[in-house]
């Protein structure tokens, strides 16, 4: 307790409410999700409809993956703040996630027409149209958010990906050329413009983007290992850490919705893979989903499994996987150095579309080896490389390809012994197939 010069205590603090609110808001864009309803929480305690706090809380469960109860904490703000276009406009938002759409055009609507020239509503909508696959209905949206700000540069950044996802790459180029233009320090805009010159071919103009991201922030990882998948720089091994973090982090809002979109197979693939290779002795063991991002393999892997633990490096990715639910433990950290750190521990280790982000196989197979009770499996995805000859290759997006007689050398060299290694379709990306290899292998 502190005191004044007079000896007498200080009086305590008094935080009024909104700057609890405030705190609580910081707390939530730090991904501190736990401190943060903690708040929400106390102030609910003393003002049980307090519409901030409603709202607020709402829009955390939804980054919790709780998206029922997000609806309902917002609605109950809307009830008291009507006229209030900031609620109705995190609802839609919550319910586009929820691909509850025609609700979520309902939300849309009432925010703009309390807001007519906010254009992160016609922003949004056009993200949805997009997701319907209604895309003149979304260009219209977007143009429109475009009239109302020329610069607007989340119009501008959903406008690129519609334009790139469509195969339009130049129409897509000149709309990040003019995002960056605006802002030369929005990583997202020189990421975006370095992916749709790649796309065209241009890797020369892609590099020169990236070189001159890292010129204005030195060390940057998402920049440094980009660079790298364009040609820039030597590839490293495997993705590291900074970057992983980065990338997941910044997406984890958005990743199960637009994993959809894009047709994603791979955690069904993995555990239907998995599950041909069991016996049943191990039909009840302990699984380890590694890499378990927001947790789309957990009911997949949850009636196989009498205990099942998650992976991932990603703080906003855990959040996910916590609130989806399923799993008796998660962790944060290293998913090779978490690996060596338990030995003979799990019955399985499953990893889907993680190992993408790893060059050289070596290090975390034999982890896994170790990791592994005798007779375990293990069974993971990565995307396929057609070059036999060639082990691993970097490719511009920045995930890596290997080679089917790669991986096979991989897992003898690292103490296992192949089951089965088979080509799938892993997803699309950019109106294509991504290809890969299903691969499952047991610790003799």
């Amino acid at each position: 307790m502190s005191s004044d010069n007079s000896g007498a205590p200080a009086a305590p603090k008094v935080v009024t409410l909104a700057e609890a609110i405030i705190t609580a808001q910081h707390l939530q864009r730090s991904l501190k999700f736990d401190a943060a309803e903690g708040i929400y929480q106390e102030v609910l305690g003393r003002f049980p409809e307090e519409p901030n706090a409603l709202h607020y809380l709402g829009v955390l469960r939804h980054q919790q993956g709780r998206n029922d109860e997000a609806v309902e904490l917002i609605r109950r703000a809307i009830a008291r703040l009507p006229g209030d276009a900031g609620p109705w406009l995190n609802l839609g938002n919550v319910l586009l996630e929820s691909q509850r759409y025609d609700d979520a055009v309902d939300a849309y609507k009432q925010a703009a027409d309390y807001a007519p020239g906010n254009v992160l509503i016609f922003s949004n909508l056009g993200v949805l149209h997009t997701r319907r696959n209604s895309f003149e209905a979304a260009e219209a949206c977007y143009k429109h958010a475009l009239s109302l700000a020329p610069n607007a540069e989340p119009v501008l950044h959903n406008y690129a990906r519609m334009l790139q996802n469509q195969g339009r790459y130049e129409e897509a180029t000149a709309y990040n050329i003019k995002s960056l233009d605006i802002n030369p320090d929005d990583p997202k805009a020189r990421r975006m413009l370095s992916m749709s010159q790649a796309l065209l071919g241009d890797m020369e103009a892609a590099r020169a983007v990236l070189h001159e991201w890292l010129a204005r922030d030195p060390g940057n990882a998402q920049a440094t290992h980009l660079l790298a998948a364009a040609g820039g720089l030597d590839a490293p091994a495997r993705a590291s850490n900074d970057f992983i973090a980065a990338e997941f982090d910044g997406f984890s809002n958005s990743f199960d919705s637009k994993l959809e979109r894009l047709g994603y197979r791979a955690p069904q693939l993995v555990v239907d893979a998995l599950t041909r290779a069991m016996a049943p002795a191990t039909s009840t063991g302990a699984i380890l989903d590694a890499g378990c991002g927001t947790g789309l393999c957990g009911p997949y892997l949850r009636p196989l499994a009498k205990w099942l633990d998650g992976v991932d490096l990603s703080a906003g990715m855990l959040a996910k996987a916590r609130g989806r639910g399923g799993y008796d433990s998660l962790a944060q950290a290293e998913l090779t150095e978490y690996l060596a750190q338990n030995t003979t521990r799990w019955d399985a280790v499953v990893s889907a579309d993680t190992l993408c982000y790893f060059g050289d196989l070596s290090p975390v197979l034999e982890a896994a080896r170790r990791a592994l009770n005798p007779r375990g499996l293990l069974a993971f995805s990565v995307e396929a490389l057609a070059d036999e000859d060639a082990e691993y290759r970097l490719h511009y997006h920045g995930r890596y390809a290997h080679s089917r007689t790669y991986v096979e050398r991989c897992l003898r060299a690292a103490g296992l012994v192949p089951v089965t290694i088979d080509a799938a379709v892993l997803r699309l990306e950019v109106q294509r197939p991504v290809q890969g290899w299903i691969a499952v292998a047991k610790n003799p």
